[in-house]
């Protein structure tokens, strides 16, 4: 019988007491060199071209539009300027990426700035000299003299007679009250005397207040008797401009017959936009060009500015007068109306380079070696192509005048991306780590 030797078992426990060591100083290796190589070598970013807010640190599809996702290029990054607007950031371009884009750069300068406002004019009557006839009492239409709109007439000029019974009594009163006067002369007395002279002139001021003429009064004194067709003339000069009477018809007091505008001079009416209104001011000189009259110009002065604004227009309205001796100028024309300003040294760019975004307003500033930097300015106003600015730029600076529009979407995608990868590389919530046993021995590898 063959008797086997047991192994000694202080020597298998030495055995594997020295593997667990060995095991356990490779899993620590192991753990160092992977964190290490993690912190070393951070996660690439990808983003959509369409949608650049949406970001991920490994390729695929953008969930929104199925697009795929581009690596992020740190070329065209530029550090960041200080007071940069809200969502946009410096950006670098090079010489080739600004040729294929077409940037062009100008100078903020300072010049001599004038304005001119061009708006349309609308020649109007001038409303001091309109005039409307009408009577003080009721009566028939016995005669017509002026029959249409657009004739002329001449202050005094007789427009058409009427039959009217007020009128009719109203003369008979006064010449009996005349008559009456006459007789009792010097006998009657003193009391009797003034209640006839105060009858006569009650009935005199009757009559002329119903716009009875002195001459109509002369005539039926000479007469002795009244006039039973009274005759109504023009009280101004002027162009009918409006009749509402026939023959033969019955006129109520106060009605509106004939209305009559002395054209003589005439009015010229602009409206002008609210942001143009601090530029006009009254005895401003202006001009007016209307096409019955080219190559004349029609020099005037701005006499009027309404205290008012037309709510759907949000214009208001400017008012020039003209001498209209030859009647040229008839109600109704249009014309164009340039008022001349000088705003004074202004600091200015070029109109183009003003980006509106919303409530702010975006230049880019060319600061050397291809930095494009935003910035945010107080413009004034627009004038010969340039735009005025209040604040923001100095004197001498360079600013992008021309392909803005694709730089602004360059430096809004980088702000984007560079928020994005701000947020995924904020540092995460760590749980509890392991602690290690209390002999003081490493773990095991998988416990």
């Amino acid at each position: 019988m063959s008797t086997r030797t047991r192994p000694n078992s202080a020597l298998v426990l030495a055995l594997a007491l020295l593997i667990a060591i060995a095991g356990g100083a490779g899993y620590c290796v192991w753990t160092e060199s992977a964190l290490a190589a993690e912190n070393a070598a951070p996660a690439k970013l990808y983003y959509c071209p369409m949608h650049p807010s949406y970001t991920s640190n490994k390729p695929g599809q953008c969930p929104i539009c199925n697009m795929d996702l581009v690596p992020v290029v740190e070329k065209g990054a530029a550090p960041a300027g200080k007071g940069e607007p809200a969502g946009h950031t410096a950006i670098m371009l090079d010489l080739h990426q600004r040729q294929m884009i077409g940037v062009q750069i100008g100078t903020v300068e300072k010049r001599q700035v004038s304005k001119t406002i061009r708006a349309v004019g609308r020649v109007d009557y001038d409303e001091r000299t309109l005039s409307v006839v009408s009577l003080k009492f009721g009566g028939w239409v016995e005669e017509l003299m002026v029959k249409s709109v657009g004739e002329p007439v001449a202050k005094g000029q007789p427009l058409f007679s009427i039959y009217s019974p007020e009128l009719l009594e109203a003369q008979r009163n006064y010449l009996l009250a005349r008559d009456s006067a006459r007789i009792l002369g010097e006998k009657a007395s003193a009391d009797t005397k003034g209640m006839a002279d105060e009858a006569l002139r009650g009935a005199r001021e009757r009559l002329l207040l119903w716009d009875f003429s002195e001459a109509q009064l002369k005539q039926i004194e000479e007469k002795g008797e009244p006039q039973k067709r009274v005759t109504i003339c023009a009280r101004t000069e002027g162009v009918v401009t409006a009749r509402n009477i026939l023959l033969g018809a019955y006129v109520e007091a106060g009605k509106e017959l004939y209305t009559i505008a002395d054209l003589r001079t005439v009015w010229m009416n602009a409206d002008i936009y609210e942001d143009e209104l601090p530029l006009v001011s009254v005895g401003q000189k202006a001009q007016v060009l209307l096409s019955s009259m080219p190559g004349a110009p029609l020099a005037g002065k701005v006499a009027y500015i309404y205290p008012y604004l037309n709510d759907q227009s949000r214009t208001v309205r400017v008012r020039m007068e003209f001498p209209n001796p030859d009647g040229k100028l008839k109600p109704g024309m249009y014309s164009t109306v340039l008022l001349a300003t000088d705003i004074g040294e202004q600091l200015v760019v070029d109109e183009n380079a003003v980006l509106f975004a919303g409530e702010h307003n975006i230049v880019f500033v060319d600061k050397g070696e291809g930095v494009l930097e935003p910035r945010e300015v107080t413009i004034g106003v627009a004038a010969e192509g340039m735009r005025v600015i209040l604040a923001g730029l100095t004197e001498g600076e360079k600013v992008v005048t021309s392909g803005n529009f694709l730089v602004d979407s360059e430096s809004r995608l980088k702000a984007a991306i560079a928020q994005s990868a701000t947020k995924m590389a904020a540092p995460q919530e760590v749980g509890p780590q392991p602690q290690e046993p209390a002999s003081g021995m490493p773990p095991m590898p998988g416990m």
